[in-house]
Formats: structure tokens, sequence, C-alpha cells
């Protein structure tokens, strides 16, 4: 019959793929150090505003996870205009037509008059030369996962082909010689 936009559709992915799966989850184990992994959102939400983006003194007493990174948007290092400039609704259009490069904090500051943070920054990416970028807004950091960090990437993650068979799809969809 034919599929409904909209409609959910349920894959049976074959004994095969289910023994394997079984048979992963009695053998899995967390690799060494998994207790002290954190995601991004787990830190964002754990962590106090005020104490998300720390400079480079901050972090001597209080460093992120192994894991995170900081990013800065170079937005900011082009110069066509300031942040100032953009508009809150502007924000997201401007930040994603931009590239996020590794980058450290220098100063942190509060600032009574913008009633919030401005920091500091500079590239730590040899790929990015341009020089320090002052009071710059909370919105020109971002933190991630460092790259090859996440679950995904683990050894003892589960992987399996998913065989679907042929007769699951229409005639018109098949390869035909």
């Amino acid at each position: 019959r034919p599929i409904s936009k909209n409609e959910e559709i349920f894959l049976d992915y074959g004994d095969d793929w289910e023994q394997a799966w079984q048979a992963h989850i009695e053998s899995w184990e967390p690799v060494e150090g998994a207790e002290d992994y954190v995601s991004t959102a787990e830190f964002y939400e754990s962590v106090d505003e005020s104490n998300r983006l720390r400079s480079v003194d901050d972090l001597v007493n209080d460093p992120y996870p192994s894991n995170i990174e900081l990013r800065c948007n170079d937005f900011f290092w082009e110069g066509e205009i300031g942040w100032r400039d953009v508009d809150e609704g502007e924000r997201e259009a401007y930040m994603e037509n931009f590239e996020w490069f590794p980058c450290r904090i220098l100063e942190k500051t509060y600032d009574e008059e913008e009633d919030m943070y401005l920091f500091t920054a500079e590239p730590t990416s040899d790929d990015f030369t341009n020089a320090d970028m002052e009071d710059l807004p909370d919105w020109a950091f971002f933190l991630q996962e460092k790259p090859y960090t996440t679950d995904m990437f683990l050894d003892n993650a589960f992987r399996h082909d998913i065989r679907i068979p042929d007769a699951i799809f229409p005639d018109a969809w098949r390869n035909k010689k």
C-alpha cells in the first residue's frame, strides 16, 4: 500500500541484527573514563551562566571537562559590522554564515552599562592568525565536544549492517537490469 505523508514506518532489521544487538547488550561495558564524560548539553545545564565561559585564569582552577573545547565565531574577526549593531533577531542569521574556530578567553569582565559579561579572546588555531578581539559578547562563543569524543566514536559502540529485503520496496524503486 502507498505510504501516507507523515506516516511512521517500522522496519524489522532481521534476526542477524537482533542477535548482534542482544550480544552487544550482554557484553557491553563502559570505556575507561566514561564516568567523567560530560556532554555540552549537560555542561550548559549544570553550570551557572556566569561561569560557562571561562578565561585562561579561571581554567587553572576550574577547567572545562576534557572533552569540551571553546570556539569563537569569525564574524567578530571579520570586522565588517560590530556586534552592538546586530539586532537580536538577526543574530542567528549572522552566526550561521560564519565559521567557528578554536580560541581562548584572555579576560572576562562584567560591564554594568551593558548588563552582561564582555570578553577578550584570541584564536588558538594556526589557521586563524588575526589579532585578539576585545569586548565580545557571550554569543561570540560556543562550547562543543572535541572531535572524536562523542559516543559514536567509542571502540565499543554498536555497529552492524542493516539488511533490508528487496521485497519491502515497490518494483518501481528497485534497480532493474
